[in-house]
């Protein structure tokens, strides 16, 4: 897996990066968390992630999914270390975990 440029520069900075791409859903989430830790009055903070969310979500983003990583510790697209359950997004549904069939004996057509 490639890790997002700004992710990267995020880790290697401790979250003082200062840019973000509105492709990666990491980074949006760590604008929203940049956001909300800001000096400035609440309706203005509102208005601001409002926009941000609105811009990652017209990227194809999920609302839920940012703003449950941006309510958590800083959001960094996972490295490429990283297996899927380390990171802070639900992992979609695996092809294999579909409900399994009972083994009982094959159906005969009438």
């Amino acid at each position: 897996m490639t890790t997002c440029h700004e992710c990267q520069r995020a880790r290697e900075t401790a979250g003082r990066c200062p840019w973000y791409c509105p492709k990666c859903l990491w980074c949006g989430a760590r604008l929203i968390a940049r956001l909300q830790s800001m000096e400035l009055p609440r309706s203005e903070i509102a208005q601001r992630c409002r926009k941000v969310l609105a811009d990652w979500m017209a990227m194809g983003h999920d609302e839920q999914q940012l703003r449950a990583l941006a309510k958590g510790p800083m959001p960094l697209e996972p490295d490429g270390e990283a297996s899927p359950s380390d990171s802070a997004t639900p992992s979609p549904a695996k092809p294999d975990s579909a409900p399994k069939k009972s083994a009982s004996r094959p159906r005969s057509r009438a």
